[in-house]
Order: structure tokens, then C-alpha cells, then sequence
């Protein structure tokens, strides 16, 4: 499912978004996982000096769109339908917190997955689970280059 283009177009793709402020990077992938790495900057603390509770979901969020949208990225668009999350534990400034991310099930209109962040000692921080719809209608390929957003939503 995942291949050695990944890193390349998803650095390009979320470059000026969010994601890219975040400082969010793929690492790793294999068959069946994929694996990104952050280091928590100041910008994505709440007022009490933690990694801001909505971080995790909203990584999640991305991770799953973007491993739903991959292997279709010409064809195809996704967007996220639910995202629920559990935090377990806090992060902080200067922490460097790695994302696991799973599929359950990835064919059809729906796919599932589950995304575990972890502090640099494997101990999870939060669990995740992402829904995203695809869409085969097609695609505007202006829309669907990297450095822009090619959900559908």
C-alpha cells in the first residue's frame, strides 16, 4: 500500500498547511503501517504548557486522509468523516512524539484506521481512531498537485 514516494509528496503536499507549522514528518512505512515523527513547539501548546489536546486528533486526522488518498491520489479524493481520540498522557514543549498508524479496513468508500502517538520512551500519549470517506468523482488536477488540499470536503 505504502512505497518509497511517500515522504517526498507528503512534505510537498502539507509544506503550507498546518501540518507543515507542526513540523509533522513521515519516517517510516511499510505494507501495512506508517509512521510520523513531530517535534511539540510552542505553537501547539494549550495555556497550561502541554501539547494542546486537539494536536493529536487533527494529526490523526491528516495521517489517515493522506494514507487513504495515496495509493489513489490521481483518481480520487478523501475527506475525514469521524476522528475520536483518548489522550493518555501529556506532551511538552521540545517532546518528540511519533505517530503509528494503522488501517482497519481500507477498501471501499469508507476506510478505518487508528493512529497511536507515542513519547520518545514508547509510551502512548493518545490513541485515535479516523474514518475517511473516498470519492472517485473526478479529480481537478490543479487541486490534486502536491502543496494543495484534494479533499473533498
Amino acid at each position: 500500500m505504502f512505497d518509497a514516494n511517500m515522504a517526498a509528496d507528503f512534505a510537498a503536499r502539507y509544506a503550507e498547511t498546518i501540518v507543515g507549522l507542526l513540523g509533522v514528518e513521515l519516517v517510516d512505512f511499510s505494507a501495512d503501517t506508517l509512521t510520523a515523527e513531530m517535534t511539540v513547539r510552542q505553537l501547539a501548546l494549550n495555556s497550561q504548557g502541554f501539547l494542546h489536546g486537539g494536536v493529536s486528533p487533527f494529526v490523526a486526522e491528516t495521517l489517515a486522509s493522506f494514507g487513504s488518498l495515496y495509493p489513489r491520489r490521481e483518481t480520487h479524493r478523501v475527506a475525514g468523516v469521524s476522528v475520536s481520540a483518548n489522550h493518555l498522557r501529556p506532551a511538552r514543549l521540545g517532546d518528540r512524539v511519533t505517530f503509528l498508524m494503522r488501517p482497519h479496513r481500507c477498501g471501499g468508500r469508507l476506510h478505518v484506521w487508528s493512529v497511536e502517538m507515542r513519547n520518545s520512551l514508547g509510551e502512548p500519549l493518545s490513541v485515535a481512531q479516523v474514518t475517511v470517506a473516498v470519492d472517485s468523482r473526478k479529480v481537478d488536477k490543479k487541486s490534486s498537485s502536491p502543496g494543495t488540499d484534494s479533499r473533498v470536503s
